[in-house]
């Protein structure tokens, strides 16, 4: 029997070397078949399959494999994956059904609801993919959000002037913060001002940290949030292409509509894009 580990399937996935993977996969689903064990589940190699199919553009090959592991256990990874699938075969209304039963699994996907919603705009549903875009960014940022909640490994970042030119930065990484701290049920949120920021700042060991978690006088718990914070944010994103490609994404689907405020999410787009170009350079 064919022995791979689900390290090695990743590795021959992220290489591209998707036709060996294919080959060494096949016998695995035919040792189940006949009652043989395996140490992946059925579902994934199932999965795995389709995924090669995929990406090498082979449709319907992928599909059948997708439709087969999907059939054996549903997982928001190939709803999601068979959702792609229905979507590259103009299978629209199939997609969306994929797309929302992988949400309803794992709300936290930013790019299934940018699926979703890119969907949805080709349908001229564009009330709805503009809900979905703008979930999609809210999505993103929480995540990035809670990877920096007291992250110990955090890194400080010098002031940077390009922050002045992101408003809608600005709103969502509040939007993010906030959602943070009524997902933790803090009671208030805390941006510290004046001496006491300027003590914070100075403190190098409480530099790194974008969060504190503090008590007032009469007990109640509150979520500070750093000086720090903002910058950090704005600066993690500079390294992240997910961002301006949502941000663009809404942008068009708003100009569709005739929106004004679609000039101001292409303005902000085109800023980190071009702020990710030049941070490689």
């Amino acid at each position: 029997m064919v022995k791979i580990s689900n390290k090695e399937i990743r590795k021959f996935f992220n290489e591209k070397k998707f036709d060996e993977l294919i080959e060494k996969l096949l016998p695995m689903v035919q040792n189940v078949d006949n009652n043989k064990t395996t140490d992946i589940p059925l579902w994934n190699i199932y999965y795995w399959v389709g995924q090669s199919y995929r990406f090498k553009e082979d449709f319907k090959n992928a599909s059948w494999y997708l439709k087969k592991s999907v059939e054996t256990q549903e997982d928001f990874s190939n709803l999601n994956a068979l959702g792609i699938v229905c979507q590259q075969m103009g299978e629209h209304n199939e997609a969306i059904k994929l797309y929302t039963r992988s949400l309803e699994m794992d709300d936290t996907q930013p790019l299934t609801w940018n699926s979703l919603a890119y969907v949805q705009k080709h349908m001229k549903q564009y009330d709805k993919a503009e809900k979905n875009y703008e979930t999609s960014i809210k999505v993103h940022l929480r995540n990035i959000v809670k990877s920096l909640h007291n992250s110990k490994n955090s890194v400080y970042y010098p002031f940077n002037e390009d922050v002045f030119q992101a408003p809608l930065f600005a709103e969502y990484a509040l939007d993010a913060a906030i959602y943070l701290t009524v997902k933790k049920n803090y009671n208030s949120i805390s941006v510290p001002k004046g001496a006491a920021a300027e003590t914070i700042v100075k403190d190098e060991a409480k530099k790194s940290l974008y969060w504190s978690e503090m008590y007032t006088k009469d007990g109640k718990k509150i979520f500070v949030v750093m000086p720090n914070f903002f910058n950090t944010f704005f600066n993690k994103l500079l390294k992240d292409q997910t961002y301006f490609m949502l941000i663009g994404n809404k942008a068009e689907v708003l100009e569709l509509q005739g929106k004004e405020e679609a000039k101001k999410y292409w303005t902000e787009a085109k800023l980190f894009k071009s702020l990710f170009e030049n941070s490689y350079k």
